[in-house]
């Protein structure tokens, strides 16, 4: 493997940026699968693409995406680097503040464009530094970040506040700072999401789905993993935020009360861990004797190895609700509406709107 800074690779692609169709980042498991599936639509649009991704690290050695996950298709290049990680000292992160705030557009001429790709956020730091350092045009690609592609900008600070007041802050100030730089670059930006907002409310990218479809079908080619003819699968959800952690109790019970109606019916209970999911609290599923299954990577990449498929997928507000329904076609429920008349009243107000925007995909039982 090679390692790199972020700002390293940055350097990298100035310099090289002529040879490539894009460069992209990413952290999870998702963020990969759509950037298989951005890289399958460019080879159905130029035949053959040439590309260098930056895997991410969530924090210091700490990877979600693995080597053996970069298998690209035949009809591209594809050259990877593993971030090294670096804490930025704050006379660093002040003089990259002012080259940022200083930069002014190279205008000479430009034969080659170079996409930057990376999910949910353009990333116009990036593009600053393409259309300074190099002899390169530049466009930016947005993939899908699961919900989160979706939320609002309140929604987004209120999932940022609850974190810590500080992380509110950073959210702040990062907004304002890419509003500053995307009016100041005034390149093209696209979205390659599952989904696009629209007056008529949510509607599916066909074009989107189809190649993220295509890309899972060639990774199950892979060994089978078996599962009982008769199951349900729960997918857990990483009680991360205060507002998770508060309602922890409530939501891992009403699991627990589905689970008992389904055992008393002749059904297993398979849980599929969140990436982040805790070890003591998949522990304790098993300890209830519930399967948990531990092959790596999102539910998406894997379903199409079961042996059998469940006979239903429950989970509060994952992204992996949504987009089993979209990709697949699968039938999935949400307990949000069965434990609102318990739940805290933030929970309530940060769901409340995962119910209205993705009615059309998942299903809000009242009762078990």
């Amino acid at each position: 493997m090679q390692y790199c800074t972020r700002e390293s690779f940055i350097d990298y692609v100035c310099v090289h940026a002529n040879e490539y169709d894009f460069a992209a980042q990413c952290v999870s498991s998702w963020h990969l699968l759509g950037l298989k599936a951005y890289i399958l639509e460019k080879i159905r649009e130029i035949g053959f693409v040439k590309g260098v991704i930056l895997v991410r690290c969530l924090k210091l050695d700490n990877y979600s995406i693995k080597e053996e996950d970069l298998i690209f298709d035949k009809n591209s290049d594809i050259l990877v680097f593993f971030e090294k990680y670096h804490l930025s000292s704050s006379r660093e992160k002040l003089k990259k503040l002012f080259e940022l705030l200083t930069f002014r557009v190279n205008q000479s001429t430009r034969v080659h464009c170079i996409e930057l790709v990376r999910s949910q956020i353009p990333d116009y730091e990036f593009a600053c530094k393409v259309l300074l350092k190099s002899n390169s045009d530049c466009s930016l690609i947005c993939l899908d970040e699961g919900v989160g592609s979706y939320k609002s900008f309140r929604e987004l600070f209120s999932f940022s506040w609850h974190i810590s007041k500080k992380s509110a802050l950073v959210f702040i100030l990062s907004k304002i700072l890419n509003v500053f730089l995307k009016y100041k670059i005034n390149r093209k930006e696209e979205s390659f999401t599952l989904l696009s907002s629209t007056v008529n409310g949510i509607l599916v990218n066909s074009r989107v789905s189809d190649a993220y479809k295509s890309v899972l079908l060639f990774q199950n080619c892979c060994e089978k993993i078996q599962l009982p003819i008769k199951y349900i699968l729960f997918l857990t959800q990483p009680f991360e935020t205060s507002i998770d952690k508060e309602n922890s109790d409530l939501i891992i019970s009403t699991y627990d009360d589905i689970a008992k109606v389904y055992m008393e019916n002749g059904y297993y209970i398979v849980v599929k861990p969140h990436p982040r999911e805790s070890e003591s609290t998949l522990d304790a599923y098993k300890k209830k004797g519930y399967l948990v299954i531990d092959t790596p990577g999102a539910i998406e990449s894997i379903i199409g190895r079961f042996t059998n498929m469940p006979k239903s997928v429950f989970g509060v507000h994952s992204t992996s609700l949504v987009s089993l329904n979209v990709i697949f076609g699968i039938k999935t429920t949400s307990i949000i509406y069965i434990i609102d008349d318990r739940a805290t009243e933030n929970f309530k107000k940060n769901t409340v709107s995962f119910m209205k925007r993705f009615k059309d995909f998942v299903d809000f039982p009242a009762n078990v």
